[in-house]
């Protein structure tokens, strides 16, 4: 099957790697876990890296030889193995709780590169008026079951990431927490494992964002909860098709905007920077204020 890959972020991470894998089968447009013979059923670099020596990221097509986890699957590789001498248990749980994972067999193979506009056109942002049934920072293991999904994509407002204190020693951990406006509900609290936003890389001086666009996860029961998790950030821009003005808008809704409607585009604000472009003087008021 072709996977658009949409989150790769941090689990369990040793010296064999340790990576949730997440995004939307390609044949059917539902989103999709990739698990792996691994501690915890993480993706390890045995999976994630291809053959040229470099590691999968967000928005790369992939070709992957994976199996639905159901009833059947859970029994039989429980009893027998999973894979690679793996005998851990999968929790009967979690196939109401992660009803989107599926068994990796081998290594994954590129076989393009997407954009964040292809996505936007799939249709898979969530409407729902909350994240995960309530604006807290977990479910109860009911909930969760009751729940039957674990990966969303949603847009924000608001987003800004803190450091939390440790509770053991001094200083902070790498995971920023995240707080955030959804549909008129504050969230606050909620683990950002995107490792493109580890606390450290930024020296623990806490970000803010634009318009902003979440994949959220569920993770696995810790001390009876499943909390819920921010695996990716996508922090979106809108350009013109055929862009000759040089600036991007960070609002959709940038009064300069309205009239070229029919004719753009969705880009990640990372990438314009780095293409040299700056935000349009009306986004730029909108963003710092």
């Amino acid at each position: 099957m072709e996977v658009l890959i949409l989150t790769r972020s941090d689990k369990h991470k040793a010296d064999d790697g340790g990576y949730c894998v997440a995004g939307i089968n390609l044949q059917n447009n539902q989103w999709i876990r990739l698990v792996g013979p691994h501690y915890h059923f993480k993706i390890a670099d045995a999976e994630a890296i291809y053959e040229d020596g470099t590691l999968c990221e967000p928005f790369d097509v992939v070709e992957v030889d994976a199996e639905k986890i159901d009833s059947q699957k859970r029994i039989e590789c429980n009893a027998h193995g999973w894979g690679n001498g793996f005998t851990e248990q999968y929790p009967e749980n979690l196939l109401s709780i992660q009803p989107e994972n599926y068994i990796v067999r081998d290594k994954f193979k590129l076989v393009r590169k997407a954009s964040i506009d292809e996505v936007m056109h799939l249709g898979i942002v969530s409407d729902d008026e909350y994240i995960y049934k309530d604006d807290t920072t977990s479910l109860s293991i009911e909930d969760a079951i009751e729940c039957n999904k674990s990966l969303v994509m949603v847009k924000v407002e608001d987003l800004e990431l803190y450091p939390k204190e440790k509770y053991d020693e001094d200083g902070y951990q790498a995971h920023y927490r995240a707080r955030f406006k959804y549909k008129g509900h504050q969230y606050d609290g909620l683990s950002v494992t995107d490792p493109d936003y580890d606390a450290a890389k930024t020296d623990f001086q806490g970000l803010k964002f634009g318009e902003t666009y979440l994949i959220m996860s569920v993770g696995e029961e810790y001390r009876e909860r499943h909390y819920k998790i921010i695996a990716k950030i996508f922090e979106t821009v809108y350009t013109i098709e055929n862009n000759t003005y040089g600036f991007f808008h960070a609002f959709s809704d940038c009064k300069y905007l309205e009239k070229y409607k029919d004719s753009v585009i969705y880009a990640l604000w990372d990438d314009m920077v780095a293409d040299g472009m700056g935000q349009c003087k009306e986004c730029e008021k909108n963003y710092l204020s």
